[in-house]
């Protein structure tokens, strides 16, 4: 569903002046359509009430006839030369290029059970899985609670971050309490050095709808990309043995932050699906922002019509099929 619907958003024609030719073949196609059939031919010699009773079969002159295929082919011929498109052009300068930033959830309700081993041991798996797929040339590590603090400044050393995700729990951090928008500030400094258009991923439970507008406030670099992984249930973890209940995911409140942001909102998976997901809103985030204002590469699909117009064409292999006129 995805696929179609960026088809219908990208699709257009990147020579659409040709599409101008389009009428003019259609309103030729009725106007001409009558002289290739012997009814026309005859009614100049013989009167049409006694021509429709001479007519062996109406019925001929439906069957295909080398003009609706000519007029077929001239049509795809005009869409070729149109240029349809819908995918842009890969540009390699741009891929694994641009810096990610993490912010991890360091707070109590991460500890949660509801998916196992626990959201934060979940995180880390998928923060070391995403890592190793070579997504970004510079990936850096931020954590928060309270307070927000770099774990890893942006690096192409993949190992050098699983090193330091191994250790991060709720237990290190100075300050109680759940404020993303610090960690916010902090990932925008380290953006800050990086000239490329950077993406901030959020691996948590939950962010309050409240804070919204800490998301929209001016950054100082381009602004970046937000995405949001989700982990946690929306049920929750049900309290036992006199622990307290832990609450499911706040999915509205990253909805709303992410509708807000113009951001995206990524389900924890239990296969790679979120991996490659995210994968692909960081490698298209960096093409759109780096070719905004310039000419856009798209591919052209016009050339794949060639191969039906040249099916159009092969029956004038056969003898005596040719096209007349009148």
């Amino acid at each position: 569903m995805t696929s179609v619907s960026n088809f219908i958003d990208n699709f257009h024609f990147l020579r659409p002046l040709w599409l101008l030719l389009l009428p003019g073949v259609i309103w030729l196609y009725f106007t001409l359509r009558g002289f290739t059939s012997s009814q026309w031919r005859w009614q100049r010699i013989i009167e049409p009430a006694l021509l429709e009773h001479l007519i062996i079969s109406a019925r001929s002159n439906n069957r295909i006839r080398p003009f609706h295929l000519f007029t077929a082919a001239f049509c795809l011929l005009i869409l070729s030369a149109a240029g349809p498109a819908w995918e842009r052009i890969q540009t390699p300068f741009v891929q694994n290029n641009a810096p990610l930033i993490i912010a991890l959830e360091l707070t109590p309700s991460m500890l949660a059970e509801d998916v196992k081993p626990s959201r934060l041991q979940r995180a880390k798996q998928k923060i070391s899985d995403l890592v190793a797929t070579n997504v970004s040339s510079q990936i850096g590590v931020v954590v928060y609670s309270g307070t927000s603090h770099m774990v890893v400044p942006p690096t192409n050393d993949p190992a050098l971050v699983n090193l330091y995700l191994e250790n991060l729990t709720p237990g290190i951090m100075p300050v109680e309490g759940d404020r993303p928008e610090k960690a916010l500030i902090l990932a925008n400094k380290l953006l800050a050095s990086n000239p490329i258009p950077g993406t901030i991923l959020y691996a948590t439970d939950g962010i309050d709808a409240s804070l919204a507008v800490e998301f929209t406030k001016p950054a100082d670099v381009t602004p970046p990309q937000y995405l949001f992984w989700r982990f946690g249930t929306e049920t929750g973890e049900t309290a036992e043995a006199g622990n307290a209940a832990i609450e499911g995911t706040n999915i509205r409140g990253l909805d709303e932050i992410a509708a807000v942001t113009g951001g995206t909102v990524v389900a924890e998976s239990l296969d790679g699906s979120d991996i490659s997901r995210i994968q692909r809103l960081i490698a298209t985030h960096l093409e759109n922002v780096l070719l905004s204002g310039q000419d856009e590469q798209w591919i052209d699909a016009g050339y794949y019509l060639l191969w039906p117009l040249v099916l159009l064409l092969l029956p004038w292999a056969r003898r005596g099929w040719t096209l007349r006129w009148s």
